[in-house]
């Protein structure tokens, strides 16, 4: 579980990289961000089941942009967003204690 998180993180650095978006040269290190993440990914399959594993990943990731959108680019949502985003949390956490 502990790579899964690492590997979700490493992520999120890409895509703050990504929205920066200064353009090439630069542009090479959410890829680089982006392809350490999927190794580490892969150290996580190893012990966590694909599919727990993927939806974590994917719902994770997606509560770790919002709150980066949130924080350093001042993209706000709306109150339904924030009721659903607390769904997805709901849904992250009920997945890691199935398991």
């Amino acid at each position: 579980m502990r790579y899964l998180v690492i590997a979700v993180c490493i992520e999120l650095v890409a895509l703050a990289f990504l929205k920066k978006g200064w353009g090439f040269p630069y542009s090479l290190i959410p890829i680089g961000f982006l392809v350490l993440s999927y190794f580490v990914f892969e150290k996580a399959l190893v012990v966590v089941p694909l599919s727990a594993a993927y939806a974590l990943w994917a719902g994770i990731g997606i509560v770790g942009s919002i709150a980066i959108g949130r924080v350093f680019f001042g993209e706000a949502l709306s109150l339904a967003g924030y009721a659903f985003i607390a769904l997805i949390t709901i849904g992250i956490v009920g997945l890691a204690f199935s398991r």
